[in-house]
């Protein structure tokens, strides 16, 4: 029959202190991973087991830890387009031991497309040999999408420009130097690299016009109005073109001029 009991009692306040501090800190990290699409992975090459944050399943469109990983499972994930050159891209970082980062698509268990910006670095042993890859992936399919739309809408916008012989400028009024449009340096007959001021501008401008236009420009500056001019313009090779230039002023919060922008034809 029992006659005594016996035991011990240890304070662990800053162990449990320790731990609820860890736990919260991970509920944080995960909360972080969801608002930023941004998921964490790790790859033990020996013995073929991938292990994903539970973000990254969401991106994947899995349920968070649904599903065993190894690197065929994964490579099936990524989509066809793709998933040679991601192969390829992860064998030279196994065999040179470089980082690595790319942008593909993969596809998930519903047939959706998302694209994921994924990075990767290799872990090496004592022994200089590979034996884990570690790394993040994001969901920038957003973002991606937007970035593609730009690049249409900017080689429309240089298509349009082109066809119109329409070329586009913004001045800074305090350094005064432009930016130029592609279609602004075919007008002017310059190189892409030339670096275009308001002092190449008025250069440009036929002599027995220049002082005229200039009045005009300070007029319109001084008064905040609308710029609309058609003047001549002579060329570094002699060539004399007349262009119509329009403009308006960008003021800052007092009011103040501080940025000119407008098109050329």
């Amino acid at each position: 029959e029992p006659v005594y009991v016996v035991g011990s009692e240890r304070d662990i306040t800053e162990k449990q202190t320790l731990i609820d501090r860890l736990k919260h800190s991970e509920s944080l990290y995960k909360q972080a991973q969801m608002l930023t699409h941004v998921g964490n992975w790790s790859w033990d090459i020996r013995n073929n087991k991938i292990e994903w944050s539970d973000e990254l399943f969401r991106i994947y469109g899995l349920e968070p830890q649904s599903k065993r990983l190894d690197y065929q499972t994964y490579l099936e994930l990524i989509h066809p387009d793709d998933r040679e050159r991601v192969k390829a891209q992860v064998s030279h970082a196994y065999e040179t031991g470089l980082s690595w980062e790319n942008t593909h698509k993969l596809i998930r268990p519903s047939g959706e497309t998302r694209i994921v910006f994924a990075r990767g670095e290799v872990l090496k042993d004592d022994k200089g040999e590979a034996y884990m890859m570690i790394g993040t992936a994001q969901d920038v399919t957003e973002r991606q999408t937007l970035i593609d739309r730009l690049q249409e809408s900017e080689k429309l916008s240089r298509q349009a420009e082109s066809l119109a012989h329409l070329g586009s400028w913004t001045m800074d009024l305090k350094t005064k130097e432009f930016i130029w449009s592609e279609e602004m340096f075919r007008i002017y007959e310059v190189k892409l690299d030339t670096k275009p001021t308001f002092d190449t501008w008025l250069s440009f401008i036929v002599p027995e016009e220049r002082e005229a236009v200039l009045a005009y420009y300070e007029e319109c500056l001084r008064e905040k109005k609308l710029y609309d001019k058609v003047h001549r313009v002579i060329l570094p090779n002699g060539k004399i073109k007349t262009v119509h230039r329009k403009g308006e002023f960008i003021l800052d919060e007092y009011g103040e001029p501080i940025r000119m922008i407008g098109t050329t034809q």
